[in-house]
């Protein structure tokens, strides 16, 4: 609809898998460290959480990526509820069928299988999203996946990630056992304000725009509207768009950012929203630079 209007070979606030779209801010990158240098490391269970929003299954998919030819992975995006759930799974993604057997003989077979990996050099990782909302059951066995061992080597490397909820759910005195194992509680902060000028700049020079299309004040609200979420960023940037497409003005003001903010299904800070209405996968360069630091750290990707 805009895109013609303002020279953009699409609309860079889609929601959208392409990689090329993709920014990690400090937040980001502090908390992919954390957990890539724990499976490394094999330090055993590592914690990630984020708000929702924040991208945090595209970096556990980015992180899958950066331990190819490390480590073998299985992804796990759907909170479980039973332990026989997680088991039956777990067997099946590492090529073992599960149905029939007791628990006791799924985990002798399972250690089998982790250990021949081992041998032939490879870790296994298991990479569970939605952590919030895995049962009490479903936590346990997780807990007790991590006790297999070989000679004093583990044998799985473990990731659970969720939303902040997953923080308060591992703080409860049933999961008091989990929560000694876990090593690494990363976590993924909202994008600072000069990381969100970042980010817009960052999705308009992908399809094609390099000059100025938000002014900074625009771009300051939309940053205190949003949060810092990504997800609230481009619904307000999106919004912010197509009034000033509508209005047939060359830039985005604060003022249409404030009015597209109304829009949102929930506002990152309501005190701004509800003021009365005012009169009518490739990383940037900052980005890139980052990673290659965190590339240096290799020797020690919603």
């Amino acid at each position: 609809m805009f895109a013609e209007r303002f020279g953009l070979s699409a609309d860079p606030f889609r929601i959208t898998a392409d990689p090329s779209f993709l920014y990690f801010g400090q937040g980001h990158k502090d908390a992919l460290s954390a957990v890539y240098l724990s499976v490394l490391e094999s330090r055993g269970i590592g914690a990630l959480t984020a708000p929702a929003g924040m991208g945090k299954t595209t970096l556990l998919r980015y992180l899958v990526g950066r331990l190819k030819g490390k480590a073998a992975a299985a992804f796990f995006p759907h909170p479980y509820q039973t332990r026989q759930d997680v088991m039956q799974e777990v067997m099946r993604r590492v090529g073992l069928g599960a149905s029939g057997t007791a628990e006791f003989e799924q985990m002798s077979r399972l250690q089998q299988r982790l250990a021949e990996l081992k041998r032939r050099g490879y870790r296994m990782l298991l990479l569970f999203d939605e952590g919030q909302a895995l049962s009490d059951e479903a936590l346990e066995q997780i807990r007790l996946l991590s006790n297999l061992h070989s000679t004093n080597l583990n044998l799985l490397e473990i990731i659970i990630a969720g939303q902040p909820e997953l923080e308060d759910k591992l703080r409860e005195s049933r999961h008091e056992a989990l929560r000694q194992r876990i090593s690494v509680m990363a976590r993924v902060e909202p994008l600072r304000e000069d990381e969100v000028a970042e980010y817009i700049q960052h999705r308009l020079s992908v399809v094609g725009r390099s000059e100025e299309l938000f002014l900074p004040e625009a771009i300051k609200l939309a940053a205190e509207v949003s949060g810092g979420i990504p997800r609230w960023l481009n619904h307000v940037c999106h919004g912010a768009l197509t009034l000033a497409w509508a209005d047939d003005l060359d830039r985005v003001t604060a003022d249409l950012v404030l009015e597209a903010s109304r829009e949102l299904p929930r506002a990152a800070s309501p005190e701004l929203v509800d003021q009365p209405e005012a009169p009518r996968l490739m990383p940037t360069n900052e980005t890139n630079s980052g990673l290659q630091a965190f590339g240096k750290a290799e020797g020690a990707g919603d």
